[in-house]
């Protein structure tokens, strides 16, 4: 049977750069529909026929990035909260696990929703859970990388 492990430390850093970049990949289409949408609302606001209008446009933004902003300061806010653990991940041919000193998960490929791969992280994301979980690509042998790929992929999983 196939496995592969792999290590590294949960740091904040990481932890934001993770984010940014899985927010840059799965919302890139928000992102710059809402940049458009705070452009034309600076724009436009001082005009009489379309102030109420670009004061939507600003409430809009206002609300998808207040969103975005707090799930980027709570991950970074756990991570250092945790004291930069080390994560420990280990794949075979049944699914993975993924364990720090103070908790340890274990999940079928059956359980994985989908995978986004990114240049700097793989993010794996569970079925009925919202939060992914990151892994670096630097940390991870390309070989392992197409196994955990494939296994998603037969198991019904989908990958981006």
């Amino acid at each position: 049977m196939q496995a592969f492990e792999t290590s590294y430390t949960y740091t904040p850093a990481m932890t934001r750069q993770a984010y940014l970049a899985f927010l840059w990949r799965t919302n890139v289409v928000f992102l710059v529909l809402t940049l458009a949408l705070f452009a034309f609302g600076v724009f436009w606001f001082q005009n009489v026929e379309y102030g109420t209008l670009s004061g939507l446009c600003l409430g809009v933004v206002l609300v998808y990035w207040s969103g975005w902003v707090r799930a980027f300061r709570q991950s970074s806010a756990s991570a250092a909260e945790g004291g930069n653990p080390q994560v420990v991940f280990s794949f075979n041919e049944e699914g993975m696990a993924a364990s720090t000193s103070i908790v340890t998960t274990t999940v079928k490929w059956a359980g994985i929703d989908r995978v986004v791969r990114t240049r700097k992280f793989i993010f794996i994301l569970r079925k009925g859970i919202t939060h992914p979980m990151p892994i670096p690509v630097k940390e991870l042998p390309e070989e392992a990388a197409n196994a955990l790929l494939s296994w998603v992929r037969q198991s019904g999983g989908k990958v981006r």
